[in-house]
């Protein structure tokens, strides 16, 4: 019976301290990788601010050359009559 102890108890322990290192480094490994996927994600912050940032000028763009473009065509149809020449317009 005290060889039966002797190697329950080594049994025990053996798989004790197994389970006792092995944990620690699946936690680790798990951290590792919970910290490389942060640092990916705020490294790609940059990246996607660019792109959102182009589309954004792209927008402000379009809208200040059609408002530029709309400004000159009343400005110019606004001062027609004071022009000293005739308009030449083409014929469609």
């Amino acid at each position: 019976m005290l060889i039966g102890l002797v190697a329950a108890f080594g049994f025990l322990t053996n798989f004790v301290l197994r389970r006792t290192h092995t944990l620690p480094q699946t936690v680790e490994r798990h951290n590792s990788s919970l910290a490389e996927r942060a640092s990916d994600a705020l490294g790609n912050v940059a990246v996607i601010q660019s792109f959102t940032r182009i589309e954004s000028d792209r927008k402000r763009q379009a809208v200040t050359i059609y408002n530029s473009h709309n400004l000159f065509r009343v400005s110019s149809d606004r001062f027609r009559h004071r022009r000293p020449w005739p308009l030449q317009r083409s014929r469609r």
